[in-house]
């Protein structure tokens, strides 16, 4: 595009506002956006190819989609549209966002019981029985494990 419209001078500056330096996902998709309406509206869409293998068809198709079609030589598989995978990746991440909600929910329960148990062990064994002093040394009192092989934090009363 930058070489014809060096041609074209009216275009130049259009041509000159187009980047492909964008560092997310939705600024990648406005810069597409941006060159899609440059070429339709500066070049004459269709009509212009900006490079060998480059059509105007094939990069509107990655905004919008393409409808199957097994009859041609070769048979055409659908492709869905960038609104269609933006939505389903949406989906996919609200899913996720609930099950890892449920997870922490179901953690914290666990944790909350396992420290209930010990309140509970630790008044009916008291310190200075052997099972008492068994649970004070061997059942760990935080979320700090160590590595494997040393012994557990002295617990605090």
């Amino acid at each position: 595009m930058r070489v014809r419209a060096q041609r074209q001078p009216k275009s130049q500056h259009v041509v000159d506002e187009l980047s492909a330096r964008a560092e997310s996902r939705d600024g990648r998709e406005k810069e597409g956006t941006a060159c899609l309406s440059a070429w339709k509206l500066e070049f004459g869409g269709a009509a212009f190819a900006p490079g060998p293998g480059m059509m105007n068809e094939g990069f509107r198709e990655l905004f919008y989609g393409r409808a199957a079609d097994p009859a041609a030589t070769p048979p055409v598989t659908a492709l869905p549209s960038l609104r269609e995978l933006k939505e389903t990746h949406s989906d996919k991440s609200t899913i996720d966002r609930r099950d890892a909600g449920r997870l922490n929910a179901r953690q914290a329960t666990v944790q909350r019981d396992c420290q209930d148990w010990y309140a509970e062990a630790t008044k009916v064994f008291v310190a200075g029985t052997e099972i008492g002093d068994l649970i004070r040394s061997e059942v760990p009192t935080s979320d700090e494990y160590g590595t494997p092989g040393t012994p557990a934090p002295t617990p605090t009363p």
